[in-house]
């Protein structure tokens, strides 16, 4: 009978500690599946300021003379997009990709003399318009560093080099400038970006994000997901 009760207490010794450590074994695949080494990630986002559009709000248009009145000053973007490869806990690689344009309407009346030989001829003004445009699109290669492990947080930082190009549009209607659209494609086409971001996961696959840091704009955010 003492035999049968230290058999029974060995194996229940046995069977506890079996159940202890996979329980532990199991909360450490839970941890690493947070981090999967293989996970692909999507972000989209909108960024501030529009660096372009916050430059013609606020330039001194005297220089082009006193009679030039700002129409409208306009932007749009920076939209930022960004996919993302996890190669292991610590780092993931893959594209980003970012788009922003702004332009100025400005306008100018000026006055047009009258025909000598027209009869009643009285003076008029006539209003020209010019519209300038510029449209902006990046491709970088990026690398992210992720410093922290936490289930739902993920902060990291970035860091991307790739290529840029600028496209400049001018138009008008003022017969003193040449009657055509003056469009043309140059820059300096090398593009970088250096940011600390941070992602939040409502759910396992769900979340949003945040930017600070050189880019297209200062600040970004906007939803990401992961699979």
């Amino acid at each position: 009978m003492k035999t049968a009760r230290i058999i029974t207490a060995i194996i229940l010794s046995i069977v506890i500690s079996t159940v202890n450590a996979n329980t532990i074994n199991h909360k450490k695949r839970k941890i690493r599946t947070s981090y999967n080494t293989e996970v692909v990630s999507f972000s989209i986002g909108y960024g501030i300021p529009n660096y372009g559009k916050l430059l013609l709000k606020n330039l001194d248009y005297g220089f082009l003379g006193n009679d030039i009145t700002v129409e409208n000053t306009f932007g749009y973007g920076p939209i930022h997009a960004k996919a993302a490869y996890r190669i292991n806990k610590k780092i993931d690689v893959g594209l980003s990709v970012n788009y922003s344009s702004y332009g100025v309407e400005l306008s100018k009346d000026t006055l047009v003399l009258p025909d000598i030989f027209t009869v009643n001829a009285v003076n008029n003004f006539t209003s020209y318009d010019y519209n300038f445009t510029k449209t902006s699109i990046s491709v970088l290669a990026r690398m992210n560093f992720h410093f922290l492990q936490k289930k739902n947080v993920d902060p990291y930082f970035g860091f991307g080099l790739g290529y840029r190009t600028d496209n400049w549009s001018f138009k008008t209607n003022d017969p003193e400038i040449q009657k055509v659209d003056i469009s043309t494609t140059f820059s300096f086409p090398v593009a970088v970006e250096a940011t600390i971001g941070c992602k939040y996961f409502f759910t396992p696959n769900i979340g949003v994000y945040g930017e600070f840091g050189l880019a297209k704009s200062l600040f970004q955010t906007g939803v990401s997901v992961k699979f």
